[in-house]
């Protein structure tokens, strides 16, 4: 993964793109899975992004993130793409400053960024929507079948399973574009709210986006319940659903740290990584996956 990144980043700097090329790139903190450089050229600071290998950044699909990016650009909301080169592992953007805290989140900019996502969907053409579908029964059988290779994993291939039910289950309401990694650190303040990192973006349901504003930004749900693709349902019927979607979006979670901890990330040399994992440590992830397993399987669903 490291002589991967370094190879990219080197390559990338001899030659193609001005900016790549003359820019002072200086690392920052590891993400999740990517490497990211900072640069600064003719007064605009950027960021580079070199793509993890979709060994380590699970259930990323680089070909559908591409057509997200490009569909999206020139909204308000949209992360400024330079260029994107899925074939050579990496993405130059404009920097769009520092993320959001929980001290200077404002509910109403946040619900706001995401209604104007749902209404630019209402513009997507039929075959772009198809091409961009997101498919968790596949996604989680992909994740069963790595995860059965190795022993231990038995809860989280439980759990794989209950959530290929139970996601089923979420209210029907519009199908719009999806985010999928909504939290403070993917939201930046430009002017307007951006929303970058797409990796997991695609067309599905609203509900694990909108569930992510009431966990990961503490907004209410009666804030959340005036999404306009929640019109037509009753309240029992948003609330049932918006607790389902927060208990898939908790047991998602669970299952991408029990795939990093099968591939051995832990092992990378990079300090943030190692943080991340280490807080969670494998009694408390096998708690979480046991509550998350409980909780599902006491799901109430209001038709």
């Amino acid at each position: 993964m490291i002589n991967q990144a370094h190879s990219a980043f080197s390559a990338l700097k001899q030659k193609e793109h001005e900016l790549k090329a003359t820019a002072d790139w200086q690392p920052l903190a590891c993400g999740s899975s990517n490497w990211l450089f900072k640069g600064h050229l003719g007064g605009c600071d950027y960021v580079l992004r070199i793509n993890a290998s979709t060994e380590y950044a699970f259930g990323v699909c680089r070909a559908r993130e591409e057509k997200v990016l490009a569909l999206i650009q020139g909204q308000d909301w949209a992360v400024d793409i330079v260029e994107n080169n899925v074939t050579k592992g990496w993405c130059l953007m404009k920097d769009h400053g520092a993320s959001l805290t929980l001290k200077n989140v404002s509910a109403s900019e946040v619900l706001q960024m995401l209604a104007q996502i749902h209404q630019f969907s209402k513009s997507v053409a039929p075959h772009i929507k198809a091409e961009l579908a997101f498919d968790y029964q596949k996604l989680f059988s992909q994740y069963q079948a790595i995860l059965t290779k190795a022993t231990g994993n038995e809860l989280a291939i439980l759990l794989c399973r209950q959530l290929t039910n139970s996601i089923k289950f979420l209210p029907a309401v519009s199908s719009v574009l999806m985010h999928q990694d909504l939290h403070l650190k993917n939201i930046c303040q430009q002017g307007s709210l951006i929303a970058i990192d797409w990796e997991y973006g695609g067309w599905g349901s609203p509900w694990l986006d909108s569930a992510a504003l009431y966990r990961e930004f503490e907004i209410s749900a009666a804030l959340v319940r005036q999404l306009s693709v929640f019109d037509q349902l009753s309240d029992d019927a948003f609330i049932a659903g918006l607790d389902l979607a927060d208990i898939i979006n908790k047991g998602i979670s669970c299952i991408w740290y029990w795939m990093r901890r099968q591939k051995g990330v832990a092992k990378m040399s990079c300090s943030e990584h190692k943080q991340d994992l280490s807080q969670v440590s494998l009694a408390q992830l096998t708690i979480d996956t046991q509550l998350c397993l409980d909780k599902l399987s006491k799901v109430n669903i209001v038709e």
